[in-house]
């Protein structure tokens, strides 16, 4: 689940990272996008992944898929960034 956050950081423009490491080129510790007018963040806490809406993972990012397909009807930065990482628009 580690690579999870650093996917979303990286192929969505919107969304706030803040990474570990020397000069933050470590993973992603904490994540934060609104899409969909939702808030949706994650971050690890002693190893373990905590998501916001608290959900199961699959679910969460089903969740975040459809938050960003209502926010990409309206913004094409967003629908470019969505349509370049071959996802499938709900």
């Amino acid at each position: 689940m580690v690579g999870l956050l650093d996917y979303l950081a990286l192929h969505l423009p919107k969304a706030r990272a803040q990474r570990s490491g020397l000069l933050g080129r470590g993973p992603v510790q904490r994540f934060e996008l609104q899409a969909g007018g939702e808030s949706f963040a994650g971050r690890f806490r002693k190893g373990e992944l905590v998501l916001s809406p608290v959900l199961a993972p699959p679910a969460w990012t089903e969740r975040l898929l459809v938050a960003l397909s209502r926010e990409a009807a309206a913004d094409a930065e967003v629908r470019r960034a969505v349509s370049r990482s071959g996802w499938a628009l709900r």
